[in-house]
C-alpha cells in the first residue's frame, strides 16, 4: 500500500513540476511581447522589444546613477532605396526643365516654300510658337493643318528637342473656278473641290470658270470645306472643252442638260454631265456650227449629250 501510494505521489509531484515549466513558458511569452519601458529611475519592466521595421538610434541622457532615453531618431538607409529616391528625383527635374526650360520651347516655325498658300499664313495656323516641344504631337498638328486648310492634300510636321518645327505642305493643284450660287470653290485636278484658302484669287492665278447652278450627280463632301465633284479623266476632258473654247469663255453646269457655254453666235451649247469623248463632241459641233451659218439657222441650244443622237432646239 505504501509503495503505491509513494508512486502516486510521485507521479503528483511530476505533473505539477511540468505544469510550472508550461506556465513559466507563457509567462516568458507574454513578457518577450511586452515593449521595454525605462523609467526615471532606471527600473526596467516587461521583456525584449519585438524589432521594428526602421532600425532606431536612441538618444540617452545620464542622470546621477540612471540613464533615461530622452528621445528615438530613425536610422537613415542606404543602398538600393537612396538609389531609387535620386533617380525618382533626376526624373521630376528633367520633367521641369523639358516643360519650362525657355530653349526647349518653340521660337520658329519653319514652313516649306508653296504654291499660292502664304507660308506665314500656316505658321499662324499652327499656333505653337511659344508652347514647350514636349506638348506637341506632330500627328495632331498635320491633322489640324488638313482641317484648317482643304486646299492641302498631305502635310508633314516635323518636331524635335529644339525651338524650330518645320512645316511640309502638298497643296492641290486648282484648275477651274467652280462658282455654285454665291459660293465659290476650286476644282483641282484630281476631281476634288475645296473651298479656297482667300476670297480672291490670287495674282498669276488663272482659271477657266465654271457658274454652276448645282454640283454634278454624285459629288459628296468629304469632310468641310472639301468636295468629291468629278473623277480625274473628267476633269481633264473638262480641261479639252476650256482649251478649244475663245479665251475668257465662262462655262456653266445646269442641272437639267449639263455642262455648257453660250457660243460667239448666240446659242447654247450643252455636251451633257458625263463630259466623256470631248474630241468627238467638239467635232460634232463645228459640223454643226457650220451648217447652221451655211442655212442661216440660228437655234437657242444645241445639245451633244448624245454623239448619236445631236440635236437643237429654236426656243429655250
Amino acid at each position: 500500500m505504501r509503495s503505491k501510494s509513494a508512486t502516486r505521489a510521485e507521479r503528483l509531484r511530476t505533473r505539477r513540476r511540468e505544469d510550472g515549466r508550461r506556465v513559466g513558458a507563457r509567462r516568458a511569452a507574454s513578457a518577450q511581447a511586452v515593449p521595454v519601458v525605462v523609467s526615471r529611475h532606471g527600473v526596467v519592466s516587461g521583456g525584449i522589444a519585438a524589432p521594428t521595421r526602421t532600425p532606431r538610434r536612441r538618444v540617452t541622457v545620464a542622470r546621477d546613477r540612471n540613464t533615461e532615453v530622452v528621445a528615438s531618431i530613425p536610422v537613415a538607409l542606404s543602398g538600393w532605396r537612396w538609389l531609387s529616391l535620386l533617380i525618382a528625383l533626376g526624373s521630376l527635374l528633367g520633367l521641369v526643365v523639358l516643360w519650362y526650360a525657355p530653349f526647349l520651347r518653340v521660337h520658329t516655325v519653319r514652313v516649306a516654300k508653296t504654291q499660292y498658300i502664304p507660308p506665314a499664313k500656316v505658321a499662324v495656323a499652327l499656333a505653337v510658337e511659344g508652347r514647350p516641344v514636349v506638348s506637341l504631337d506632330p500627328q495632331v498638328l498635320r491633322s489640324m493643318l488638313l482641317r484648317r486648310f482643304p486646299a492641302l492634300s498631305a502635310a508633314q510636321v516635323s518636331v524635335g528637342l529644339s525651338s524650330v518645327v518645320k512645316v511640309k505642305v502638298t497643296e492641290r493643284k486648282p484648275v477651274f473656278v467652280w462658282r455654285l450660287g454665291k459660293r465659290t470653290l476650286w476644282l483641282a485636278e484630281d476631281g476634288t473641290a475645296f473651298t479656297p484658302p482667300f476670297s480672291h484669287t490670287p495674282k498669276g492665278l488663272v482659271m477657266p470658270k465654271v457658274q454652276a447652278s448645282t454640283l454634278p450627280e454624285g459629288a459628296r463632301e468629304i469632310r468641310p470645306g472639301l468636295w468629291r465633284m468629278l473623277r480625274p479623266e473628267q476633269v481633264r476632258q473638262l480641261h479639252i472643252l476650256a482649251q478649244s473654247l475663245p479665251k475668257g469663255t465662262t462655262l456653266v453646269f445646269h442641272k437639267r442638260y449639263g455642262l455648257g457655254w453660250r457660243a460667239p453666235q448666240g446659242w447654247q451649247v450643252f455636251v451633257g454631265e458625263n463630259i466623256t469623248q470631248m474630241d468627238k463632241r467638239l467635232a460634232v459641233y463645228q459640223a454643226l456650227s457650220s451648217w447652221f451659218e451655211a442655212n442661216g439657222i440660228k437655234p437657242a441650244i444645241v445639245s451633244l449629250q448624245s454623239l448619236q443622237a445631236p440635236y437643237y432646239r429654236m426656243e429655250p
